[in-house]
C-alpha cells in the first residue's frame, strides 16, 4: 500500500524493502530502504526537496548506511545528513561537490513539475544540494552485510561513470539504479558511455536469472526479470543496426514500447569509439571478428575465391589482407618493426607507408604475394593471428594502451600523431574487420532484408 507524506509517497514491499517516491517531479525518482536484522541501507537520498532524512527516521529507528547507485543530483539530495555514505570512487568527487543553485534551480521550472506538491519551505530560487564527503567506496564484488541480509555490488556504468547495481540474492531482488527502468534511458550526455552501457545490460540480463523483482530508480515499480531481458535484447537490436526513431545533433532515440534509449550519435554500434580498456578492446575485436567469419561461412567456394572486384581482390584476398595488418600490430606491441609483421622489406614499407607514400601500392604488393594462397590456409592463419593478438594484449594494461605510438616503436616512420596506441590496435583489428566486411558483402552479395 502506498501512503502520501507531502512531497513523498511511501510504499512497503515484501522482504523489508520500502520505496520512497517523489511523484511531484518529472524524474519520478525512487529511493529505497533495505532492512537487515542488524542494519538498514538507504539506496540514494532523493532530489533535495522535502525532509528526506526526517521521513527515513520515521520509517526506521536505526542509523542507516547510505549506498549510492550513482551521484546525479536526483539521488544525493539528503546524503549530507548521514554519517555513513558510500559511492563508487569514480563519482566521489561529484558527491563532494554537491549541486549549486545555478544548476539546481532550472530543474524546478513548470515543465518539470507534476501537480503542485512542492513544500512551502522549499524555494528553488535559493536551494541547492550541499556536498557530502563519502566515508567509503562501493566497488564491484563488494558485499554489504546488513545482518542476515547481504547485498552484492556490481559495477554497472554507462548511464554514468560510477553506476552500481545491488543484488539481494537470497530475496531474489535487484536494485539497478538508473541502468534500467521503464521510460527514456539516457546515454547521450558527455559523461555517458553507450559502449560500457552495452556491457552493463549484458550483465544485468545474466543477473536477471537470479531475481524475481526489480526495483529501479525511476517510474514504474516493480519491474520483472523479463523486463530486464527485453531491454538487453532491445539494445542489441540497436547495436545490430536498427535505425533511430527520432534523431537530432545531440541524440538518437530508439523507442521500444514503454521504454526507450537515448544515445549519443557516433558513440554506439560499429562506429562507437573504443573505451580505453583492454576488456572493451577485446570485446570489440571478438564481436567484429565473429560478424566477419559468420558472413564468410555463408559463402560457397566460388564466392569465397573466384569472384573478384575491379582491383582483382576476392573475399579470400580480403582475409589475407586483414591478417597482414593485424600481424603488423602484434609486431608493434611486442617492439618489433611493423614491416616484418607485414612481410615486406623495410625499404618498401618506408617508401609506401611514410608521409609521402601510397598505401594502396603497398597493399597491392602484398596482395600479389597472397593471391594464390589456398582458402583453408588463409583461415588457419587468420585464427593463429587472432590467438597471437590476444597473447600480445595479455601483456598490456589499460594504461599501456593509452601510451603513444612512439613509446612502442620510436623509429617507426609516419605514425606519431599523439593519439593512444589503442586507436591503431582497433584500426587494424575490429574496425578493419568491419570495413572489409562491407566490401566483401558488396563483392559476394548480401541479403539486407
Amino acid at each position: 500500500m502506498e501512503t502520501s507524506h507531502g512531497w513523498f509517497d511511501v510504499r512497503r514491499f515484501p522482504h523489508g524493502v520500502t520505496m520512497i517516491a517523489e511523484p511531484g517531479h518529472y524524474e519520478d525518482v525512487k529511493s529505497y530502504l533495505i532492512e537487515g536484522d542488524r542494519d538498514v541501507a538507504v539506496l540514494d537520498t532523493g532530489m533535495g526537496v522535502g525532509d528526506f532524512a526526517d521521513l527515513v527516521a520515521s520509517l526506521t529507528d536505526r542509523d542507516p548506511i547510505v549506498l549510492h547507485s550513482h551521484a546525479h543530483f536526483d539521488h544525493i539530495g539528503a546524503s549530507h545528513r548521514y554519517d555513513r555514505v558510500l559511492v563508487h570512487p569514480t563519482e566521489s568527487a561529484d558527491l563532494r561537490a554537491g549541486y549549486p543553485n545555478s544548476s539546481f534551480e532550472p530543474w524546478f521550472s513548470a515543465n518539470y513539475l507534476v501537480g503542485n506538491l512542492l513544500p512551502d519551505e522549499f524555494d528553488p530560487a535559493t536551494s541547492s544540494i550541499p556536498g557530502c564527503e563519502p566515508t567509503g567506496e562501493l566497488n564491484h564484488g563488494d558485499r554489504i552485510d546488513l545482518g542476515e541480509r547481504e547485498l552484492e555490488v556490481f559495477y554497472t556504468p554507462g548511464h554514468s561513470p560510477g553506476g552500481v547495481t545491488l543484488l539481494d540474492r537470497a530475496h531474489r531482488a535487484l536494485f539497478p539504479g538508473d541502468a534500467v527502468y521503464a521510460g527514456p534511458m539516457f546515454a547521450y550526455r558527455p559523461y555517458s558511455d553507450p559502449v560500457r552501457y552495452r556491457e552493463t545490460l549484458e550483465l544485468l540480463a545474466k543477473l536477471a536469472d537470479h531475481v524475481d523483482t526489480v526495483y529501479p530508480s525511476h517510474n514504474a515499480v516493480p519491474l520483472t526479470a523479463d523486463d530486464v531481458r527485453d531491454m538487453h535484447r532491445a539494445y542489441e537490436e540497436i547495436w545490430a543496426g536498427r535505425t533511430p526513431d527520432r534523431e537530432d545533433s545531440e541524440k538518437h532515440v530508439f523507442e521500444f514500447g514503454n521504454f526507450s534509449f537515448w544515445l549519443r550519435p557516433g558513440a554506439y554500434g560499429p562506429a562507437a569509439p573504443i573505451s580505453p580498456t583492454i576488456a572493451e578492446l577485446k570485446s570489440r575485436i571478438v564481436d567484429a571478428r565473429r560478424a566477419l567469419l559468420n558472413y564468410v561461412a555463408t559463402l560457397d567456394e566460388a564466392r569465397r575465391t573466384e569472384l573478384r572486384d575491379s582491383a582483382g581482390w576476392s573475399v579470400k584476398d580480403h582475409l589475407a589482407h586483414l591478417i597482414r595488418w593485424e600481424r603488423s600490430i602484434i609486431y608493434l606491441l611486442t617492439g618489433r618493426p611493423r614491416h616484418e609483421g607485414l612481410g615486406v622489406e623495410r625499404a618498401a614499407y618506408e617508401a609506401e607507408y611514410g608521409a609521402d607514400g601510397n598505401i594502396d601500392e603497398l597493399n597491392a604488393m602484398m596482395h600479389a604475394q597472397d593471391r594464390d594462397l589456398p582458402f583453408d590456409e588463409v583461415i588457419a592463419a587468420l585464427d593463429a593471428t587472432h590467438v597471437e593478438t590476444f597473447a600480445a594484449l595479455a601483456q598490456l594494461s589499460d594504461s599501456d594502451i593509452m601510451r603513444e605510438y612512439s613509446s612502442f616503436l620510436p623509429d617507426e616512420p609516419g605514425e606519431e600523431t599523439g593519439r593512444p596506441i589503442v586507436f591503431w590496435i582497433a584500426g587494424n583489428t575490429a574496425f578493419h574487420y568491419a570495413e572489409h566486411l562491407e566490401w566483401m558483402q558488396e563483392l559476394a552479395g548480401f541479403d539486407r532484408s
